[in-house]
């Protein structure tokens, strides 16, 4: 059995780091928070990568919810395939920011 890549690893350690920064955020700040950040590139287990943060509204199910992800991507096979990587955070004006769950980044576009 094949564990977790370098590259695996540390854009975990990557992104984990950049959701605790925003767990801070409360629902009000997370509302004004930028669409979108400045795109950075930074390198992960030798291989460039963008990094960016964007809000969005959450699941329509989530009545008044920001999500707030945090995304991570490369290319891989020669420029013809992407990879990436996302977590998010759920604020609501009812209750405490959580973790968003797979399916509700995959709802929103993850």
């Amino acid at each position: 059995m094949v564990g977790p890549s370098n590259f695996d690893i540390d854009a975990s350690r990557i992104l984990e780091e950049r959701v605790s920064s925003l767990r801070t955020l409360t629902y009000e700040r997370a509302i004004g928070f930028p669409e979108t950040s400045e795109e950075e590139t930074i390198v992960v287990a030798g291989k460039r990568c963008k990094l960016i943060v964007f809000r969005q509204p959450g699941p329509e199910e989530l009545t008044d919810s920001i999500l707030i992800t945090v995304l991570l991507s490369r290319s891989g096979l020669l420029g013809i395939t992407q990879y990436h990587t996302e977590r998010g955070l759920l604020f609501s004006p009812a209750n405490p920011v959580r973790e968003a769950t797979d399916m509700e980044l995959l709802q929103n576009g993850g």
